[in-house]
């Protein structure tokens, strides 16, 4: 992918745990970037609208806006959560799903279910099956919502699930095909 996307991690605090994590995760994005970019355009469709990120790196639960990481992750699970974050913020950037007058709750579990149609064929197609299954389990045991969000998204095969976000990517409003 020749326009590629960059991330800056910068630990908070500075400290030696973080900053051994901001190492970690700048050495995944050094040697993966390109292969997870191309990885996401071939499940997804889509490439990242932005050109530059800033992650913050602490100990602390990952989320999109802004960019954080989870600094005392393992080293897969930090490579998924990478993926995780990104596609967040590439299905906002798209519209892919517009959950800003939703009730908390309700916005994060529909917008799991959105990012697991093609999160779990991305992981596969990067690393494997059992790296996929893994970082579900990983995922499903942190909140009944995301076990709630992979069950439903792993109950569709890889076709209906790419089906189902074609649909998405068109127009059609999440909350009228996703129940």
């Amino acid at each position: 992918m020749s326009n590629q996307l960059q991330i800056f991690f910068h630990p908070d605090p500075v400290t030696p745990t973080t900053e051994a994590a901001v190492k970690e995760y700048e050495e995944i994005w050094q040697q993966q970037a390109e292969n997870i970019l191309n990885a996401i355009n071939f499940v997804s469709g889509l490439t990242p609208k932005e050109s530059q990120i800033h992650a913050i790196v602490r100990e602390t639960i990952s989320q999109a806006f802004p960019l954080t990481l989870r600094a005392s992750y393992k080293p897969n699970t930090k490579v998924a959560t990478v993926i995780h974050e990104l596609l967040h913020r590439i299905l906002h950037d798209y519209g892919i799903y517009d959950l800003s007058n939703r009730i908390t709750e309700d916005r994060g579990l529909l917008s799991h279910k959105v990012l697991n149609l093609i999160l779990y064929d991305i992981w596969v197609s990067l690393f494997g099956k059992d790296f996929a299954d893994e970082q579900v389990a990983v995922e499903a045991g942190r909140t009944p919502m995301y076990k709630e969000a992979w069950d439903w998204a792993l109950s569709k095969t890889s076709a209906e699930r790419a089906t189902i976000f074609s649909h998405l990517k068109s127009g059609i409003a999440a909350e009228t095909i996703i129940t």
